[in-house]
């Protein structure tokens, strides 16, 4: 599949050791590579499209990082941090792992588990994350940083998001994530009628 040589390529460019290796593992879960990213005609809604949409969010999240540490840090913002790449797209990849189970195919449609209600792909995601840093040996303040930018990654607490984004590389990837899906549901869902 195109999605996932082109996600392996961004972690080989991004990611070095422990790192590197954690990420590859995303890409080794057959369903990581065949979910829907969404139900209902929303973004993404299709086989491959989980894969699809985190390649998006991770490609963005990269330039819009690059163009933000250009900007000169004046006097009203001397606490901003540099990005941290190698954060910034462990964050992405790992960012919607947890639709793997939220989501199901049946006769040929896309559909909600009950783990999707119950337990949710924000939290799964940072179980899934959890689990395969500690198992690879994460420095635990990645571990900490990567955590509030997947929880945070919806926005608002009414978007499904138990806390805000406090770091940019939880604002990069909020983000990303919004633009990656709105753009692909251009002309389909109207976003207002859907958040309403």
């Amino acid at each position: 599949m195109k999605e996932l040589k082109k996600l392996k390529q961004l972690i080989d460019l991004n990611l070095k050791n422990k790192e590197k290796a954690c990420a590859l593992e995303i890409l080794e879960n057959k369903e990581f590579g065949k979910c829907s990213a969404s139900v209902n005609e929303k973004h993404h809604c299709y086989t491959g499209g989980l894969a699809k949409h985190t390649r998006e969010v991770t490609e963005l999240t990269i330039a819009m990082a690059l163009t933000a540490d250009s900007f000169k840090v004046g006097k009203k913002n001397k606490k901003r941090k540099k990005i941290k790449i190698n954060e910034l797209v462990l964050a992405c990849l790992f960012h919607d792992t947890g639709k793997t189970k939220d989501y199901t195919k049946k006769k040929e449609k896309w559909v909600g588990t009950k783990h999707k209600r119950e337990i949710h792909h924000i939290s799964e995601s940072c179980f899934i994350w959890n689990r395969l840093a500690e198992k690879h040996g994460i420095d635990k303040k990645v571990i900490y940083n990567v955590n509030h930018a997947i929880l945070a990654h919806h926005g608002l607490r009414e978007w499904g998001s138990p806390v805000a984004p406090n770091t940019g590389i939880a604002w990069l990837l909020h983000l990303a994530d919004s633009a990656s899906a709105r753009l692909e549901e251009e002309g389909r869902v109207d976003f207002v009628k859907s958040h309403s």
